[in-house]
């Protein structure tokens, strides 16, 4: 059985579109590829969408305007994610550094071939 990747692309709170470590996207599609056929999907799918990321673009900007969050609501959200964590039991803690470690070995066993060839 082979690993599937599954790449979501859409634009950032920016209208800047592609995948963006640590930036908010809106996700408009998912695609399933193989390993190692990632960034060929990527590409694919950039050069296959870029015509639209004018009216994208303004679409997102529109539904910003149209539904913005207010300050209040952005504080309740943070609110109940500050009481959720407070929460949070032992248990809870030491699951949570488990599947965290655990996600750092998968991180560094997917960039091992990069640190390789960069050496």
């Amino acid at each position: 059985m082979q690993n599937r990747l599954q790449v979501a692309s859409g634009f950032d709170e920016n209208g800047v579109a592609g995948l963006v470590p640590g930036r908010i996207v809106h996700v408009f599609e998912i695609v399933e590829v193989e390993d190692g056929e990632g960034e060929l999907a990527v590409q694919e799918y950039i050069e296959r969408n870029s015509r639209k990321h004018n009216a994208h673009s303004s679409i997102y900007r529109a539904r910003r305007r149209v539904n913005p969050v207010t300050y209040e609501e952005l504080r309740d959200v943070v609110d109940m994610w500050v009481e959720a964590a407070l929460k949070l039991s032992e248990p809870d803690l030491r699951k949570m550094a488990r599947l965290t470690a655990a996600q750092d070995r998968r991180l560094a066993a997917a960039l091992a071939p990069y640190a390789i060839a960069a050496e």
